[in-house]
């Protein structure tokens, strides 16, 4: 029994076999990157306070390692490996800080330390966050990077609450303490 094809079914076939191998390497490769090597600083000021995020793709082009340092003047009084953003904020006094990313690269979705060196809490990504954009591995949108508007609520000298804008444009205030106990 001979089996009749319609014209051009070869053609079709390969057709699809080309988009479908097509389609399977772009879905492969949405998140495939290679960074620069380099090794750089990138300084924030603060009044006196200095916060210094360092970033390093020599090892790994792929994940750099980030280390964020903060300085009273010269006085390094914090160092702190694994954390990482791309927008920090302080409040009116300086006192405390807010940093920020969209990331994947990053560790840390948020987080919130003091002009000491401390680290009142981070919060890795992945983590409870609701995201608005997400891809495999790089995007990560959960913050109004173009409009965040912080807000630092502080009373009696201590930080209570930390809020931005969503990527929903609602307010969400980051939660600072564990359940049942409060924030320093």
């Amino acid at each position: 029994m001979k089996v009749q094809r319609h014209p051009g079914f070869r053609e079709r076939i390969a057709c699809v076999i080309c988009t479908s191998a097509a389609v399977l390497v772009s879905v492969g490769h949405a998140d495939d990157w290679s960074l620069k090597p380099e090794v750089k600083d990138t300084p924030y000021q603060f009044g006196k306070a200095r916060v210094v995020l360092h970033y390093d793709s020599m090892k790994n082009r792929a994940y750099p390692e980030y280390t964020l340092k903060i300085y009273q003047g010269e006085e390094l009084l914090g160092e702190h490996k694994a954390v990482g953003f791309e927008q920090v904020f302080a409040d009116a006094e300086n006192r405390y800080f807010l940093g920020v990313s969209n990331k994947g690269l990053t560790r840390t979705a948020w987080v919130v330390f003091d002009r000491a060196g401390r680290i009142i809490k981070a919060q890795a990504h992945g983590a409870g966050t609701k995201y608005c954009q997400m891809s495999v591995s790089l995007v990560r949108t959960w913050y109004d990077e173009k409009k965040p508007e912080p807000q630092f609520k502080v009373e009696g000298g201590k930080l209570k609450e930390v809020s931005l804008r969503s990527c929903e444009g609602k307010r969400i205030a980051l939660p600072l303490a564990e359940e049942g106990k409060q924030a320093p």
